[in-house]
């Protein structure tokens, strides 16, 4: 058998498992990004080491190489691997300089059953073996084995032994060690010996394994190195046990892509219900799998190539789920829109993700845009399924921006797999999940991705099962909802509402996100669903879902806090010296919330991330016990009603307008409130009407306040003080002449107003003057909309936002008798 023959043997060998991890696949030694994680073994380590290797009369290194590809192989669930050993061989000098570059390539059998001695014998004997067959070019071997099946199995051992190790058969060898960063496979070893300990190197590709996995695989080299030489341990399995000693479980499902998780549990139960729709209907795994890839035909008839952002529309709905499973198949990317949304934004975010396409409901949108529509197939032409590879672009997702310009955050399918994967641990399949999240938000994502994941059902309710409490509650018990994801502000308008007594104990698990949680809100909401545990979540779209979670439904502090970081994710506290470079705090000392994980987006369209760490701009701490509490932003941005906020895109846009001359926008007591300097007579009217063509609705301030001159301290900074006390209301269209309801109509409102909101307004009241906000007014038309089978919108309320405006604008919508409609259900209310 000559050299060729050797390795094509070992190459025919190599066996793919059959569910073996889409990412794996894709590795790319042109395109990897490498990262390096050391450990070092101590003496009685090495000691024991070499007692067993003796003890077998084999070599140290063969003792390390087989305790290597052991734990590999346990820890990836594969029987066989395949291990190159770059070797540099010189037979004619001492010095060992300028030896050919040749390959050990072993195949080795890493069944359990069979026992330790036999296990490291063979692989020394193999290697000696191996070292006949070693000239053939290292480079040749690694491209072999990479078209062949997938590289993992091509793991490289790097080791510099002892002198007395080095020759054999004659021939003066040396592990090549040359530390490149640069691998070009996914898991590359550098065992360094030193006189008493061994330095052990690894090297890896960023996107195919995370951090902790490293690290596992480190402690576990290590705990085996302690156990090796000891006589009770006959078998294999006995050996290599694996131990995970952290708290948070390595999920070999973690390698694989959301989409290719769906198809395995729609393949473990085709025929069960995967979504029940807003209107009842509902749909098995088998369906939404079908519809799913129907869209994927239907994109690839359209699309010749891959890897394009493809608008789709906002709305809450079973097509809407196969659209984004549709899109991931056929190798593209989602954008979700609010339609709502004034189209100057929208345009925007066309313009900037350079979007050609447009999928679902939304042919107004793709004619004023000059979208492509891509029209759906009625069947399934193309049975073949290609996942999307794990490193590619998942999603494009749309925040508020410092420049007053909406930023488009890049997430991909890894980033995606390893939150869900995560999450999934607290979910099952017998699960109901109650969805509202609208789906032009990020965590959208993870209202249908994990529960499809484990096989449970998505319950989608309509917008009045969402927003009134009382219809939101009875759909909860009524549909046996067990788990829950929701913005405090929504949950906050459910427990206002006095007059629904429902209690709800089969609500299993609620998940917070977005907004700060309080002691008070907490007792209240276990109050309502008495058998809930409450998890809270934190993380923003830059990070991908979430990094966060602690479970708070216990907790008694008066500070909540957002938990421990996730699987594959670290929390850094820092803060900064004068030359910028951070340093980091100490426990319980305040900074910069940093997040560091492979698991971040990949950062704005316009500008990529450069490295792991994400600089979240919150500030807070972390406590004795490694949680981390926030308190506060170092920049001005805000939140409402979990919606994240750059008050410069406010300032930015009411700086166009021509009568201001300066703004500033404060949240003050939860409400967004614009400052201004005028340069001639404005009223609340015109400035809401102008921002409502050029802003979504929980971006319009709640009232407006003129200054004559901006107050300044002597440091020159602005008086946000002052600014507050002294800022004066500017008037607004309506007159404040005394008005009294006088009409069925305007009592409707008016008492609709106050079960909404717990306050008393008067008939010409503004409500953002009185403290209605967003989510309030979204209620409240909800209702209206149900009552007068009319449609209101938004920004029409807010052009004259009181009782009376909104009764007058019923009376434009309506062919019905108004005040006859309003009588019956004032009597219905009052009796």
């Amino acid at each position: 058998m000559n050299s060729k023959e050797y390795i094509n043997k070992i190459v025919e060998q190599y066996q793919i498992p059959p569910k073996f991890p889409q990412r794996l696949k894709d590795f790319d030694p042109e395109t990897s990004e490498s990262a390096m994680i050391e450990t070092q073994f101590n003496y009685m380590q090495y000691q024991k080491i070499e007692n067993f290797s003796k003890r077998l009369n084999v070599s140290v290194f063969s003792v390390f190489l087989g305790i290597i590809t052991g734990v590999c192989s346990k820890i990836l669930n594969c029987q066989r691997l395949t291990i190159a050993t770059p070797i540099n061989m010189n037979t004619q000098s001492n010095q060992e300089i300028n030896a050919n570059l040749n390959t050990v390539l072993l195949n080795i059998d890493c069944t359990m059953e069979q026992s330790v001695t036999e296990y490291f014998e063979k692989i020394y004997f193999q290697f000696q073996e191996g070292i006949r067959f070693s000239d053939v070019d290292y480079g040749r071997v690694v491209k072999k084995i990479n078209n062949n099946g997938s590289p993992i199995f091509n793991i490289l051992v790097n080791n510099d032994y002892s002198i007395k190790d080095r020759v054999l058969n004659n021939k003066k060898i040396r592990i090549h060690v040359e530390e490149n960063h640069n691998t070009k496979v996914p898991l590359e070893f550098y065992c360094i010996n030193k006189e008493t300990s061994i330095r052990l190197k690894v090297v890896y590709d960023k996107t195919t394994f995370s951090r902790e996995f490293i690290y596992l695989i480190l402690k576990e080299i290590s705990r085996i190195s302690e156990l090796v030489n000891n006589d009770s341990i006959q078998k294999l399995f006995q050996l290599f046990s694996v131990k995970n000693t952290r708290k948070t479980n390595i999920d070999i499902n973690s390698f694989k892509t959301v989409v290719e998780l769906i198809y395995e549990a729609m393949l473990k139960n085709p025929a069960k219900i995967a979504v029940q729709d807003r209107d009842g209907c509902c749909y098995t795994y088998s369906q939404l799998w079908e519809r799913a890839r129907i869209v994927a035909n239907s994109i690839n008839n359209e699309l010749k190539d891959q890897n394009n952002p493809i608008l789709i529309d906002g709305e809450r709905s079973f097509n809407n789920i196969t659209y984004i499973l549709g899109i991931w198949l056929s190798g593209n990317i989602i954008v979700p829109v609010d339609k709502s949304q004034p189209i100057a934004r929208v345009k925007k975010i066309v313009d900037t993700s350079k979007i050609k396409y447009v999928l679902g409901n939304v042919r107004k949108l793709s004619s004023i845009l000059n979208l492509k529509q891509i029209n759906l197939l009625t069947r399934i032409r193309d049975k073949s399924i290609s996942f999307p590879s794990y490193k590619n672009n998942a999603y494009i997702y749309y925040t508020s921006g410092s420049t007053g310009e909406p930023k488009g955050i890049i997430g991909w399918h890894g980033a995606l797999s390893n939150f869900i994967c995560w999450e999934k641990t607290l979910f099952s399949s017998n699960d109901k999940v109650f969805q509202i999240t609208m789906p032009f938000f990020d965590v959208y994502l993870r209202d249908i991705l994990t529960p499809l994941v484990v096989g449970a059902k998505i319950c989608i309710p309509s917008d009045n099962e969402m927003m009134i409490a009382q219809q939101a509650l009875k759909y909860i018990k009524d549909n046996h909802i067990t788990n829950l994801h929701i913005v405090p502000s929504l949950a906050k308008t459910w427990l206002l509402d006095t007059k629904t007594v429902i209690n709800v104990a089969g609500l299993k698990k609620t998940f917070f996100a977005g907004e700060a949680l309080d002691n008070e809100f907490i007792s209240r909401w276990k109050h309502k669903f008495p058998n809930t545990l409450i998890y809270n979540l934190y993380g923003p779209t830059e990070a991908t879902l979430a990094k966060f979670c602690k479970r708070v439904d216990n907790y008694s502090a008066e500070l909540i806090p957002v938990g421990k970081p996730i699987s594959a994710s670290q929390v850094l506290i820092c803060n900064y010296t004068q030359n910028n470079k951070y340093w980091e705090n100490s426990k319980y000392e305040i900074g910069e919330v940093i997040i560091k994980s492979s698991y971040i987006t990949k950062g704005y369209i316009a500008k990529k991330f450069s490295n792991e760490y994400y600089h979240t701009g919150d500030l807070g701490y972390i406590d004795s016990k490694g949680d981390l509490f926030l308190i506060g932003r170092k920049d001005d941005q805000i939140k409402i009603d979990g919606v994240r906020i750059q008050p410069k895109e406010i300032e930015n846009i009411l700086l166009s307008y021509k009568s201001i001359d300066w703004v500033k926008i404060l949240l003050v007591d939860g409400h967004i409130q614009a400052y201004l300097k005028l340069n001639s007579n404005i009223t609340q009217q015109n400035l809401r009407n102008y921002l409502v063509q050029r802003l979504p609705m929980q971006f319009i301030p709640q009232r407006f306040l003129m200054i004559d001159e901006v107050p300044l301290k002597t440091n020159g900074k602005l008086d946000r003080k002052w600014l507050v006390t002294h800022g004066k209301n500017i008037n607004d269209t309506l007159d404040d002449k005394p008005y009294e309801l006088k009409n069925n109509t305007e009592e409707l409102i008016s008492l609709l107003v106050k079960e909404i909101t717990n306050k008393f307004l008067k008939p010409k009241d503004n409500f953002f003057r009185v403290g209605v906000n967003s989510l309030m007014i979204a209620r409240l038309i909800s209702i209206v909309n149900r009552f007068f089978s009319i449609r209101i919108t938004y920004s029409k309320v807010l052009e004259e936002p009181s009782i009376v405006g909104m009764s007058n604008y019923i009376r434009t919508l309506s062919n019905y008798d108004i005040e006859k409609i309003s009588k019956k259900i004032l009597d219905k209310m009052k009796g």
